[in-house]
């Protein structure tokens, strides 16, 4: 059997004319400037101890300055090393006989002291943030790595969206940028994008409901049907 992993890659500037006078630069190893981008991987590895045997693998990790790996099939008696990063784990189980899902995050040295996890009560994401004072932004920068069992699974989880909304709607009120970056095994054949609700039926509730007009969708010459190749999903 094959196994297609997805690559997602995002491309962040950063701050390219730090104050280094709010800085600890003792033992960050970052110059009075820092690079023009930063580099995030977010893929599905599908097991990182058998990939890490591919030197092709350890090139695409080396071109990135940030790395969020899920499916890492690790637990906490695993060791994972490359020289010139540092490793951070969210792994299913502290100890497994039969090793699955797992989140990783992984980052250049020289982010050490400018990128923290942020510790939350899910096992289906893991958040961390980037510092202002690398972004060109006027807050800090979070991002949270998803993996979500696909459905069927011994592992599926129906409260894992509801979850995942939870922590992401609470670092929202605390934090101006938030993104999720990984693996959602969205399944979604021909479903559509939008919900029609019925204004009067009264069991529905529109007091916590944002409602956008799917004319939108129209005026972007955006299809209101889905065109997917994933016509499996039962």
């Amino acid at each position: 059997m094959t196994t297609v992993t997805e690559i997602w890659k995002v491309t962040v500037r950063a701050n390219a004319s730090m104050n280094t006078e709010n800085l600890d630069m003792s033992n960050s190893g970052l110059k009075s400037t820092s690079p023009d981008m930063l580099n995030i991987l977010s893929l599905n590895c599908c097991g990182i101890i058998k990939k890490l045997q591919y030197p092709e693998f350890e090139t695409l990790l080396r071109s990135h300055d940030i790395i969020c790996l899920v499916e890492t099939k690790l637990d906490d008696r695993d060791e994972i090393k490359l020289p010139g990063y540092i490793f951070k784990f969210k792994n299913r189980k502290k100890i497994a006989k039969v090793k699955s899902g797992g989140n990783l995050l992984g980052y250049k040295q020289k982010y050490e002291h400018f990128i923290e996890v942020i510790d939350t009560g899910s096992k289906f994401v893991f958040w961390f943030k980037i510092s202002s004072k690398i972004m060109n932004t006027d807050t800090d920068t979070v991002f949270g790595i998803v993996y979500i069992p696909p459905e069927y699974t011994s592992y599926a989880s129906w409260d894992a969206f509801c979850q995942i909304e939870i922590e992401c709607l609470d670092l929202s009120s605390r934090y101006k940028f938030v993104s999720l970056v990984g693996d959602f095994n969205g399944r979604t054949a021909s479903e559509k994008d939008f919900l029609i609700l019925d204004s009067h039926d009264p069991s529905n509730n529109f007091s916590d409901l944002i409602e956008n007009s799917v004319s939108i969708l129209d005026f972007l010459d955006i299809p209101r049907e889905r065109k997917n190749r994933d016509i499996g999903k039962k």
